[in-house]
């Protein structure tokens, strides 16, 4: 069976233990967890220690279900005995029995914490749960022979050490650091198995102030928590360069834990370590992040970058977009002077969808064809792969952002020209407070009125504002009122994978929308500079899927944005653009498009007057 089919079996054994426990036993979740995470540990140790095959139908007493209990502590994670009845004990071992046997090379713990716990209340905590088929081409490009001390110090349910030890089972000292007791739980339920042939120390600990410095490993692999920051006040902090180069900019209270996690990997590694961590994009690509990531340079250099598409981390109950940095630290010092080369490679498919179903193989697997340079790869995969300059090894957590933008060099290929060469101006818009909306007055564009086929122009809830606030956007900095021709475009989302896909060119405006125009801040105006191109062209080559893509290359946030600078240095093709004859027929038709959309929306406009008039006819009667 494949193994995202295997994956969601599992899944169904798990959520039929809960129902079960649920129904049979009347416990809510948590208390469900805390049974099964239980019978879990006893199941695994006993098996690992052979002590199973002691007992008539491996069904252990309920004293060495006790005495098992009391081996490992549990009253340390305030977790007693078993509380179950003797029939639910008899049942559950049989659902865990057939997991074990069907499913044991899978992540017992995971499945188990997805199954217990809904996305709300993991997203909560900050756990975000690494797709199996992910940990493995990551512990695949990080390699297993490059050293014995190996740490993961956010370990969650140990995915990535229990993926570690498949590959490497002997000779390994492995430290598992995880902050949250019942996650710990779940990672010895993983890593029992191997307690006999690698020497695993277990610490119920805050990694970024109970490890310390001093300890040294030769790899750490390891998916910090998202999304939680640390005052810069903090005084435990005040060792960490990336808290320096925060405090020396203005605005700043806070640092993400990410940017403290990805330090202290540095600080723990020995000289030549190898580092690979989950990160959120908007540790890369968040400009006033730029500092923090300039101080990371004097510890080690980025080797490559994994880009992973949104889906990637949607069944936990996200979909920010996430990279995985691949890095090492400096053996020498004089390394940082060297030269050297940072690529990326842009994951298309992690072999599931949203909702958790399996696409195909995805390709991960092809990022690993990328560490040997010198193989000759098939253009499917070159095209996911962009390569930054030959810079001083130091430069590389510097350039972080336009690597992970997509840098690649397109001067001779697109002739050296820049999105900014054909436009006058380029920014987004800016929106209003809420209570500045209207039912009437002037028109504001939203991402809503924005169809990718022509503006749709029938009124809709917060589209207007009232004339002081147009008149404060006619006497501000230029751009916030539209002009004809102007092309707009979806420049802020929740998901990378919506900004550009709406993309509309302002022309043959309704007369029922009075002038002028202005728009919201999620919204980008694009102005083309009729002298040089004609605003239709431009629209069709904006809308090809190919530039779509660079587009969206160069998100930055966790809430996916575009800057206005970013987009001024898209690479264009001159030829493409200005010579093809098929961007002319696509200009010819978005034109005529354009006349219908105003036709469309003038008639739908009338017959919504038409509605609202015969409904206050009979409201009157």
């Amino acid at each position: 069976m494949p193994s995202m089919g295997r994956a969601r079996k599992l899944g169904t054994t798990f959520d039929e233990s809960h129902n079960f426990l649920r129904n049979q036993e009347g416990l809510q979740p948590a208390e469900a967890l805390d049974e099964l995470v239980k019978l879990l540990l006893c199941r695994e140790y006993l098996d690992a220690t052979g002590e199973l095959l002691n007992f008539p139908n491996h069904r252990p007493t309920q004293e060495t279900l006790d005495n098992t209990i009391r081996h490992f502590g549990l009253e340390d994670y305030k977790i007693g005995r078993i509380q179950l009845s003797e029939a639910s004990i008899s049942k559950m071992w049989r659902l865990l029995e057939d997991a074990n046997s069907e499913y044991g090379d899978l992540d017992l713990g995971s499945h188990a914490l997805r199954s217990f716990t809904g996305r709300d209340s993991r997203r909560g905590l900050g756990i975000f749960l690494t797709p199996e088929n992910l940990v493995g081409t990551i512990i695949d490009y990080v390699g297993t022979s490059c050293g014995t001390r190996v740490l993961d110090l956010a370990a969650g349910s140990g995915t990535f050490l229990k993926v570690f030890l498949q590959r490497q089972p002997r000779n390994c000292s492995v430290v598992v650091a995880e902050k949250n007791p019942k996650l710990m739980l779940l990672a010895r339920i993983n890593l029992i198995p191997f307690e006999g042939s690698a020497h695993i120390d277990y610490r119920v600990i805050d990694s970024l102030h109970g490890l310390l410095d001093a300890e040294k490993f030769d790899t750490i692999v390891t998916n910090p928590p998202f999304g939680v920051s640390t005052a810069l006040s903090d005084d435990t902090l005040s060792g960490y360069q990336t808290v320096t180069a925060l405090a020396r900019s203005s605005g700043f209270n806070s640092i993400p834990s990410e940017l403290l996690f990805l330090e202290k990997c540095f600080k723990l590694l020995k000289p030549g370590g190898r580092l690979a961590i989950v990160l959120p994009k908007s540790i890369a690509t968040n400009i006033s992040l730029q500092a923090a990531r300039e101080s990371l340079g004097q510890y080690g250099f980025i080797d490559a970058i994994l880009t992973l598409p949104p889906e990637t981390f949607a069944l936990t109950g996200t979909q920010v977009s996430t990279i995985v940095i691949f890095a090492m630290k400096y053996k020498q010092l004089d390394e940082r002077n060297e030269l050297g080369r940072t690529f990326s490679y842009n994951c298309k498919s992690v072999g599931h969808d949203s909702t958790g179903r399996s696409t195909g193989p995805g390709d991960l697997q092809d990022f690993l064809l990328c560490k040997d340079s010198s193989k000759s790869l098939p253009r499917d995969i070159t095209d996911r792969i962009s390569y930054d300059s030959f810079i001083p090894r130091g430069d590389s957590f510097a350039r972080l952002s336009d690597i992970c933008m997509d840098s690649r060099d397109y001067s001779s290929s697109q002739n050296g020209a820049r999105l900014s060469d054909f436009c006058t101006l380029i920014r987004t818009g800016r929106t209003p407070a809420r209570s500045k909306y209207t039912d009437a007055g002037f028109f504001l564009i939203k991402v809503g009125n924005l169809t990718g086929s022509g503006i749709d122009w029938c009124p809709r809830d917060r589209n207007f504002i009232p004339e002081d606030e147009m008149l404060k956007r006619m006497s501000a900095r230029s751009g916030l009122i539209l002009q004809e021709n102007d092309i707009l475009l979806t420049s802020s989302a929740h998901n990378s994978s919506y900004i550009a896909k709406k993309i509309d060119i302002l022309s043959d405006i309704p007369d029922f929308v009075d002038m002028p125009l202005s728009y919201v801040g999620e919204v980008m105006l694009i102005r083309p500079d009729p002298s040089k191109v004609d605003p239709f062209r431009l629209l069709a080559y904006l809308r090809l899927p190919s530039v779509g893509a660079q587009l969206r290359g160069m998100v930055r946030g966790q809430t996916a944005h575009l800057h206005s600078a970013d987009v001024e240095s898209l690479p264009v093709n001159k030829n493409v653009l200005l010579g093809h004859p098929k961007i002319h027929d696509y200009a010819s038709l978005a034109l005529k498009g354009s006349e219908l959309c105003k036709v469309m929306s003038e008639l739908t406009y009338q017959q919504r007057n038409i509605v609202t008039v015969i409904d206050g006819q009979l409201m009157e009667s």
